[in-house]
Parts: C-alpha cells; structure tokens; sequence
C-alpha cells in the first residue's frame, strides 16, 4: 500500500485504490486482519480529526471508539466500492455534530454565568 495523495492534501485517501478495494472486501468479509489494517491506518487521523472537533480529548475517545464499533456492526453493509477514509471520517463526525451544539450552548451558558458574576462582584 502507498500514500498518494500530494504533500499536504488531505490524507483520506492513503493506500491506492486496487488494494483500497481488497481491504474493503476482507473487511466486509469479516477478516480480523483486514479490521487490524484499516485500524492502523486511519486511527490517529481520525483521533486528531474527532478531537479537533468535538475540542475534548475524553469526548473524541469516546466518538472514536463508536467509529470502530459502527465499523464492525456494519462492515457487511459496506459497498464494495466504499473509500474507507471518507466513510470513517464521516461516520465519526456524526454523533459529534449532533453532540456540538450542546456543548456551544452550555459554553456560551458559562460565559455569560462568568460576566454576570464578574459583574456583580465589580
């Protein structure tokens, strides 16, 4: 497998695409290694990708691990001609887009707790 996406690019694409449509079929085969390899492949993008998102390493973790677990409760589902990055990247951003707004509501929340406290106490 090798990288050819140009120096810089957004790296979804990261084995070419002949071996790209083995691993999917290993994968929606059920083959342990296959799983292994994609793991490899794509976990720490897909950490700095969730972590940079949801901006909590506790919540990426846990979106992280749902992405792994859709993978395998899913994988025979997948189409044969499914690029895995993509399809992992946006399972993962998922749950934590319908996570998001709660949180920004409960951060604008303490802001605003913030100055009005700060303003009381002046």
């Amino acid at each position: 497998m090798t990288d050819v996406t140009p120096r810089g690019a957004a790296r979804f694409y990261i084995v070419d695409r002949e071996s790209e449509l083995a691993l999917v079929r290993r994968v929606r085969d059920g083959d342990r290694d296959a799983f292994d390899e994609v793991h490899a492949l794509f976990n720490a993008r897909l950490f700095g990708f969730l972590a940079r998102l949801s901006r909590s390493r506790d919540v990426a973790e846990d979106l992280l691990e749902e992405t792994w677990l859709r993978l395998v409760t899913h994988a025979e589902r997948l189409d044969a001609d499914t690029r895995l990055g993509p399809w992992l990247f946006r399972v993962g951003a998922q749950p934590a887009s319908e996570l998001l707004p709660i949180s920004r509501v409960r951060s604008n929340r303490m802001r605003r707790r913030h100055r009005v406290m700060a303003g009381l106490h002046a």
